[in-house]
């Protein structure tokens, strides 16, 4: 991923997208759930993940994968 290529070394990564299941703006092209996000963030090591704004936002924290050039 793109960001995992641009991240300095020992950097960490902050996401924030909506709740699919709870998000209804008709302009997102993708609904992700809790289960599915944390997929896709795999295999990073996840340092934080919260819940925000009334369950309505998903905020992560974590490392990149290490990119070989």
């Amino acid at each position: 991923m793109e960001f995992d290529r641009v991240c300095k070394k020992n950097g960490v990564i902050f996401i924030s997208i909506p709740n699919g299941e709870l998000d209804t703006y008709e302009g997102h092209i993708n609904f992700w759930n809790e289960e599915r996000f944390k997929a896709f963030l795999s295999p990073r090591e996840v340092l934080g993940f919260k819940l925000l704004n009334e369950n309505r936002v998903f905020m992560v924290a974590l490392r990149p994968l290490k990119v070989t050039k």
